[in-house]
C-alpha cells in the first residue's frame, strides 16, 4: 500500500503556488529512464519540478519509454494520503515531444484500499510514443465520492458474527500532493481472476 503526503491540503497549495515554474517547454523537462519491470516510487511533492500543463499548474515526473518492441502496460497506482487523493494525468508524447494521448484519472479503476490504479496501452499504433508525464489534476474544488462498505458487527462471546452492513458514501478531496507508482511491462494477457 502506498502511503502518500499527510501535509494539510491547504499548504499543498500554497506550496504549489509558490514554487517556480521549471522549464521553458515539454522538451525541457528533466525525463528520466523508465525501465521494464522495475516499478518506481515517486513523491509528487513540494521538492518535485512544476510544470504548467495548459493551465494546470503541477508538480510532476517525467520519464523516456524503452524503444519500442512489444506492447507494454504502463500502471499508475495512486495512493491515499490521509484524508486526501491525487488524481493522476498521465501525457504521452512522441519522438518531437509532441502530445498524442492525455489519459486522465477518471478512467482510475479504484482498489479496496482507496487507492486508483490508471492502465495505459501502448500498442503498435502508438509505437512512436517516446514519453510520459504524470502529474495531478489540480481542480480545487474536486472531490472523489467513493462508496465504503461498512459491516455490521454482533459480538458473541468469543465470536465477531458478521451480521450485514450498510454503504456509506465517502467524499475524499483532490490533492496535488501524493505517492505514486508507476511501472511497465510487457503486456500479456490475464483472466479477469488474475
Amino acid at each position: 500500500m502506498l502511503i502518500g503526503c499527510a501535509t494539510p491540503l491547504a499548504e499543498q497549495r500554497k506550496a504549489l503556488a509558490a514554487k517556480p515554474i521549471c522549464c521553458a517547454g515539454l522538451n525541457a523537462l528533466p525525463y528520466s529512464p523508465m525501465l521494464l519491470d522495475t516499478p518506481a516510487r515517486v513523491r509528487l511533492d513540494a521538492e518535485s519540478p512544476v510544470y504548467d500543463f495548459d493551465g494546470n499548474r503541477s508538480f510532476f515526473a517525467a520519464y523516456r519509454l524503452p524503444p519500442w518492441s512489444v506492447s507494454l502496460e504502463l500502471s499508475i497506482l495512486a495512493g491515499r494520503a490521509g484524508n486526501t487523493l491525487i488524481d493522476p494525468v498521465v501525457m504521452l508524447l512522441d519522438d518531437g515531444f509532441r502530445t498524442t494521448r492525455v489519459i486522465r484519472g477518471d478512467r482510475a479503476q479504484r482498489t479496496a484500499q482507496g487507492s486508483r490504479r490508471l492502465t495505459i496501452f501502448i500498442n503498435e499504433a502508438d509505437r512512436t510514443e517516446q514519453y510520459f508525464v504524470v502529474y495531478a489534476d489540480n481542480d480545487a474544488g474536486r472531490v472523489d465520492v467513493s462508496i465504503v462498505g461498512v459491516p455490521s458487527q454482533l459480538q458473541v462471546g468469543l465470536a465477531s458474527l458478521l451480521l450485514g452492513g450498510r454503504d456509506v458514501a465517502e467524499q475524499v478531496p483532490m490533492s496535488p500532493m501524493g505517492a505514486l507508482e508507476i511501472s511497465l511491462r510487457r503486456y500479456a494477457p490475464r483472466r479477469a481472476t488474475d
